[in-house]
């Protein structure tokens, strides 16, 4: 469960966003609690990834603020955001193909780390986190010759390598057969266990449904449903999103 703490870690206020004039989210709020996980469902183009990128830096809001640990960060740069604690994976994997899976998990170490780091302990750093995410026996190989999954935990290394306090994952579970979706189950659990707050988009209900506390529904631009998942789910409105009708 959520850390009890009297500060959120995350807060969304009123951000709205729009494309070539066309509004695409309007006036989303809502907050998240430390150690919190929260997972985003709703139909393709409501703007999922795009509330990502604007909490990590990669879109600026129209309208509206992001609030990290009471620290207003709306159109800090990716990189700060970055160095202040959250980091995501994507949607679709891109590693350094010619370099080693360890070599991609030292970027993100040296890319996380204000202050420098020295290589033996980047490298056990690197190979730490390797052996979390069930890579480790990968380190030496070219990221080009990864598997659809292994190139999902690479991405998750990654981005674990920049320390974050909040971690965003887009489609992790995307491409990845029953077990594999298993293993991510229980390392998601893991990794809120050391301490980490975890924002979620993915299609695969039955693992978001497992490893949240609560769902946010959007729909149309804008939040239509949030809490836990069970009731999300059988809410009119996200029946009405997905099938295009009420609920009988």
């Amino acid at each position: 469960m959520a850390a009890e703490t009297s500060m959120p870690c995350l807060e969304l206020r009123r951000i709205g966003i729009g494309f070539h004039g066309k509004p695409l989210l309007e006036e989303i709020s809502f907050t998240v609690s430390e150690q919190e996980i929260v997972s985003f469902i709703g139909p393709n183009g409501v703007g999922k990834t795009t509330l990502f990128n604007i909490i990590c830096g990669r879109s600026n809001p129209t309208s509206g603020a992001v609030i990290y640990r009471g620290m207003d960060i709306t159109g800090w740069s990716p990189h700060r955001i970055c160095h202040l604690g959250i980091a995501r994976t994507f949607q679709i994997s891109r590693p350094f193909p010619r370099m080693t899976v360890l070599e991609n998990v030292l970027m993100g170490i040296w890319f996380g780390k204000e202050e420098q780091v020295g290589s033996q302990a980047g490298r056990d750093e690197a190979l730490d986190l390797l052996n979390l995410v069930g890579l480790r026996h990968k380190a030496g190989q070219e990221g080009r010759d990864l598997t659809v999954s292994e190139l999902r935990r690479l991405e998750l290394a990654r981005a674990l390598a920049t320390r974050p306090k909040l971690l965003l994952l887009d489609e992790i579970a995307a491409g990845l057969s029953p077990q594999a979706i298993r293993e991510a189950v229980v390392l998601i659990n893991a990794l809120r266990e050391q301490g980490l707050t975890l924002l979620i988009i993915d299609h695969f209900l039955n693992l978001t449904c497992q490893v949240s506390d609560r769902l946010i529904a959007l729909c149309d631009g804008r939040l239509t449903a949030s809490g836990r998942p069970a009731d999300v789910l059988n809410s009119p409105e996200v029946i009405r999103a997905y099938f295009g009708r009420s609920q009988n």
